[in-house]
C-alpha cells in the first residue's frame, strides 16, 4: 500500500502528535489507490483525479512502475503539451 500525501504529516510528526506515537505506516496509508497500467491515455488519469483521488499508481506487467499526482498532470501540461 501507499501513503497517501495528505497522511504523510501524520507519519512524519507521529512522535509530536497526541496519538500517533508508535503508529506504523499501515494505520495511516490511504487504500485503496486507483491503480492503472502504463499504457493507459492520460485522460483516464486526468478522470481519476478528477473524481478525488490524490494520486494514481502505475503498474507495469504487474510490478510498481511509479506514481502520478496532479501536480506530476500539471507539470506535464505546463512543459509539454502545448508543444505538441
Amino acid at each position: 500500500m501507499i501513503v497517501a500525501p495528505h497522511n504523510i504529516g501524520n507519519v512524519i510528526a507521529g512522535a509530536k502528535v497526541p496519538g500517533c506515537r508508535g503508529a506504523t505506516v499501515r494505520q495511516v496509508m490511504a487504500r485503496p489507490m486507483a491503480t492503472v497500467e502504463e499504457s493507459v491515455p492520460l485522460q483516464e488519469i486526468y478522470r481519476l483525479l478528477l473524481a478525488g483521488n490524490q494520486a494514481v499508481v502505475v503498474m507495469k506487467e504487474g510490478r510498481l512502475a511509479g506514481l502520478i499526482a496532479r501536480s506530476d498532470l500539471m507539470e506535464y501540461y505546463k512543459n509539454f503539451a502545448h508543444k505538441e
